[in-house]
């Protein structure tokens, strides 16, 4: 368009007009010709944009972004939370762990432990649920139905404990999105305890019940290490108010809260929908106090 100007302007110089209008315009004429060249001969400069969120395709299903819902009693809250990614110190803190002074090693063949067996059947206004417990194929076989989402967990006789190291091998035999998830509970003290278990879709979460009210403190989270329909190695290491996570001896979290400082241990089944069905089979609980 400039060049068809510049000749234009250039033209308006050759018609009869004064001679100072003639001046003007081949001035004008000889600007227009020359930026129209520039712009024909040199290219132009490409722009891009970045696709909008809306135009970026949703992650497929069983993908990162793919996670069990939150159990409903507990709205996730880091809150102060001291999470860290776990680093080569955590693994060598798992082996000085496994040499200290063993409190139990049970294989959950026989009830040496003082575990709970049979049926059961309980009820509260949060909370509904059945089930029953045997050893079974040389585990502790617990199925458990949450006519009303909830928790449900079991302690052997053991005394409390504070510094500790923890570990049992679990595996579900439940389909994967039956709404349950199996773990380990610990600094069990009345109704106040922390829990933390796995789920079939490959991820975690770290609770507290504390005075009637239950508080997410690590939210639903995908672990490469764990495997969906398999056995789990979950191990917990509580020092203090510092706790490390392990599933199948990989380092998957660490969190630190100085709520509750002893008490006992036990295996959980948890379900964070209602009508959510599990069995769970428990084998090699292991207990180990620090010195």
């Amino acid at each position: 368009m400039f060049l068809l100007l510049g000749v234009s302007g250039g033209l308006a110089g050759k018609i009869e007009v004064p001679a100072q209008r003639q001046n003007i315009a081949a001035i004008l004429g000889g600007v227009l010709l020359a930026v129209g060249l520039v712009l024909y001969f040199v290219p132009a400069h490409e722009t891009g944009s970045k696709p909008s969120a809306s135009t970026l395709s949703a992650p497929p299903p069983g993908s990162a972004a793919t996670a069990p819902k939150q159990p409903p009693s507990a709205a996730p809250d880091m809150g102060g939370a001291a999470r860290q990614a776990p680093g080569k110190e955590k693994k060598e803190l798992i082996d000085e762990a496994r040499s200290w002074p063993l409190v139990v090693r049970d294989s959950l063949e026989s009830n040496n432990t003082g575990w709970s067996l049979g049926d059961y059947q309980y009820s509260e206004k949060d909370s509904q649920q059945k089930g029953t417990r045997s050893l079974s194929d040389g585990a502790y076989r617990w199925s458990a139905q949450f006519i009303k989402r909830g928790l449900i967990y079991e302690h052997p006789l053991i005394d409390p404990v504070s510094d500790f190291y923890l570990s049992v091998e679990a595996r579900m035999n439940s389909v994967p999105n039956e709404g349950a998830a199996y773990g380990l509970t610990f600094r069990r003290s009345g109704p106040n305890l922390y829990y933390f278990v796995v789920a079939n879709t490959g991820d975690f979460l770290l609770a507290r019940d504390m005075d009637g009210a239950t508080k997410v403190l690590l939210p639903w989270t995908r672990a490469k290490s764990i495997k969906p329909q398999a056995v789990n190695r979950i191990v917990i290491i509580a020092v203090g108010e510092q706790f490390s996570f392990y599933i199948n001896d990989q380092p998957v979290a660490l969190f630190s809260d100085a709520s509750m400082r002893s008490g006992n241990v036990g295996l959980t089944i948890e379900g964070h929908i209602d009508g959510a069905r599990a069995t769970v089979d428990f084998d090699n609980f292991e207990l180990r106090r620090k010195p």
